[in-house]
């Protein structure tokens, strides 16, 4: 026998009662269905111990986190301050190199569609493809942290547009 669906309106919504049919349980079915929802209950007990072991491994490891951030905070500006003029002195040995490479680069880009750029776009490729070139230069990639590259190369550059 399956549930019996009544629709009514209230008004704006449409209210949905569901009758369900008398089931005669025999002693078997009930006690299998406890004892099925005592596993699932023994189930969830487990997972919540679980939770608050990997809660605790947690806390640990954050507490862990905080305590080498601390211990290193106070060498981080001198860290970004060397390796600010670590990335200029390595600017300064590649910067015509990729100067070139940006040229070239963008002069292929160009040759390949003339009509398809402004002036101020291919200025502006120029400079890209030089930055680009500074940032992904193996030197810089080996010796300069990410977060100054991204820093000092992008959001601040702390050189000189060559063109």
């Amino acid at each position: 026998m399956t549930n019996k669906i009544d629709l009514t309106w209230t008004g704006e919504l449409i209210k949905q009662k569901v009758t369900i049919p008398d089931t005669d349980l025999t002693p078997k079915m009930l006690i299998e269905s406890l004892e099925q929802a005592q596993n699932q209950v023994d189930q969830m007990e487990d997972q919540l111990v679980k939770m608050d072991q990997q809660k605790k491994g947690l806390m640990k490891n954050i507490e862990s986190a905080k305590e080498f951030v601390k211990s290193r905070r106070p060498f981080e500006q001198k860290s970004i301050e060397i390796q600010i003029d670590k990335l200029k002195q390595i600017i300064s040995v590649i910067s015509k190199e990729c100067r070139d490479k940006s040229i070239k680069l963008t002069e292929e880009t160009v040759n390949k569609d003339i009509n398809a750029y402004t002036d101020a776009q291919i200025k502006n490729m120029y400079y890209v493809n030089y930055q680009r070139l500074l940032a992904t230069n193996e030197k810089v990639a080996k010796k300069i942290a990410p977060q100054i590259i991204k820093e000092h190369l992008f959001d601040t550059p702390v050189f000189d547009n060559p063109f």
